[in-house]
């Protein structure tokens, strides 16, 4: 039975696509598309014989008239009112009055509203949220040299204070141990004011005097030590900002994912070269918040623990250590110590060795008169030679001892750092440069960001347009099997749905959630 030719072909031109698939259109409904393209009509041909979809379609125009076109759609009205759309490959002059259309069938638009989306593997995709730390999957991305600004000085060692470790108290009484911070102590840290030389010098002098030197264990330079017991720790708190907008290196990021690590973060470090990286996102009250605890002992240190950080109350797996304090050198009066060490015995037994010299043996409390009446003039005289070399004798060893050195004690550590006031923690925030944040930037604004995970693919995610890209893509629905796989083909590749057919390809529009 002959069938009338009744196809409509219509010849559009500014139709925003590429028969490479890149980019698409989206729209909310089949009247919607056809509404749309209808509009973009630029030539419509009527009562055309069945139009085949694999095929060229010779029209009544000229070629040149034509060239304007680069899309089309077509309806077999005999059989069904649905379109059809293709791409238009080539516009070839046959005559004057007639012109060859070479096109390639579009299976994405011609069965939209049919094909559905099963669930796959997606490697990524614009996110439906973009709030800093919703997007945390690593990307693999050039990063380039990183900048450190906004510096802060912790200032854990601002109030330093001098610690004498000894057997003894400040009042010399004997310290015999205690539990200090949980741990047990057999040494008293005397605490002096760091720069009040004079009563550290007493306190060692009093010390010598007393025969109490060599209870004199070390001393060193530390932050004051505050508490005694587990339940008044020796902490100090910090607090940084947590830096999760405005512009990193000058350049503003449209999408928030740059604010988190490892693009921005918050980095600590010390005099000594150790360091920390920790990331903005994982912290939890509004702001970056560490302890800072230390102990009693004559190895001083600081430990940095993070606060509320990764879930965790006190994240001690994540903790930095700071130590290195100055180990003092000290000086004991070696003329002191020997003094105070031989006064009881040596200066009691000598005078008395001396008075029984001269006046003999128990005589030493009798007047030089009845002395006199007993003694002879010469055992007086070899009395006294003998006396006097004895006491030069001691005179002698005095005056070696008076001229001794004092005798150093303990070792003299430090460093540049600390002399200069520069042992510390420090806090600054850490981000790529401009040109690198934005060229991360941009690149996301494309192609969204890292998803992996099974799901279906989200084709409308953002307002204005959404990228997907699949592996494995399950396209399904009441079309041909073959057109189904190509645009299975399409995900898999990587395809952008634009809402709105006037911004394609323009990226600078405001595509957040």
């Amino acid at each position: 039975m002959a069938v009338t030719p009744n196809s409509v072909i219509r010849l559009l031109s500014n139709v925003p696509l590429d028969a490479a698939h890149r980019n698409t259109l989206y729209f909310s409904s089949v009247s919607a598309q056809t509404s749309y393209f209808s509009g973009q009509t630029a030539f419509t041909f009527s009562e055309y014989s069945y139009q085949r979809r694999e095929r060229s379609v010779l029209v009544e125009a000229s070629a040149d008239a034509l060239y304007q076109c680069n899309y089309m759609m077509y309806q077999n009205s005999s059989y069904t009112n649905k379109w059809f759309y293709a791409f238009i490959d080539a516009i070839n002059y046959v005559n004057d009055n007639c012109a060859e259309v070479a096109f390639t069938f579009d299976p994405l638009q011609s069965w939209w509203g049919i094909w559905n989306r099963g669930m796959c593997f997606i490697e990524r995709e614009h996110s439906h949220t973009d709030n800093v730390g919703d997007n945390l999957l690593p990307d693999d991305l050039a990063l380039g040299d990183y900048i450190l600004d906004s510096v802060t000085k912790a200032n854990m060692t601002s109030n330093l204070k001098v610690y004498i470790a000894a057997t003894f108290d400040e009042n010399f009484s004997p310290y015999y141990g205690d539990t200090v911070g949980n741990v047990y102590t057999g040494v008293k840290f005397n605490e002096f004011d760091l720069g009040d030389d004079t009563a550290i010098q007493n306190f060692i002098s009093g010390a010598t005097e007393r025969q109490l030197s060599d209870g004199i264990v070390s001393i060193f330079i530390a932050p004051k030590m505050t508490g005694t017991t587990s339940s008044s720790p020796n902490v100090q708190n910090f607090s940084a900002s947590l830096v999760q907008s405005g512009a990193i290196d000058g350049y503003t990021p449209r999408n928030n994912k740059l604010y988190t690590f490892p693009y921005n973060f918050l980095y600590v470090y010390t005099d000594s070269g150790l360091s920390a990286e920790y990331a903005y996102e994982y912290f939890s009250g509004g702001s970056a918040d560490f302890s800072c605890y230390s102990a009693y002992s004559s190895a001083p240190e600081l430990v940095l623990v993070p606060e509320n950080y990764k879930g965790t109350t006190l994240n001690l797996n994540e903790k930095m250590s700071l130590g290195g304090f100055p180990q003092c050198a000290y000086n004991i009066d070696s003329y002191k110590a020997w003094v105070a060490q031989n006064a009881d015995g040596f200066w009691i037994q000598n005078a008395q060795n001396i008075a029984n010299s001269l006046f003999g043996a128990g005589s030493y409390g009798v007047s030089s008169s009845s002395s006199a009446s007993v003694l002879s003039a010469l055992n007086v005289g070899n009395n006294l030679a003998n006396a006097g070399f004895s006491v030069a004798k001691d005179l002698n060893t005095i005056n070696v001892l008076q001229r001794m050195p004092n005798a150093a004690r303990g070792s003299s550590t430090g460093g540049a750092t600390f002399t200069n006031d520069l042992k510390d923690f420090y806090f600054g925030n850490m981000h790529v440069r401009a040109e690198f944040a934005r060229m991360i930037d941009d690149y996301w604004t494309m192609y969204g960001y890292p998803k992996r995970r099974v799901a279906i693919p989200d084709i409308t995610a953002r307002p204005q347009f959404t990228y997907t890209k699949t592996i494995g893509a399950y396209i399904y629905g009441e079309a041909p099997a073959a057109d189904l796989q190509e645009i299975a083909s399409y995900f898999d590749n990587g395809i952008t749905f634009w809402k709105n057919p006037a911004n394609v390809g323009n990226y600078s529009v405001n595509n957040s959630p």
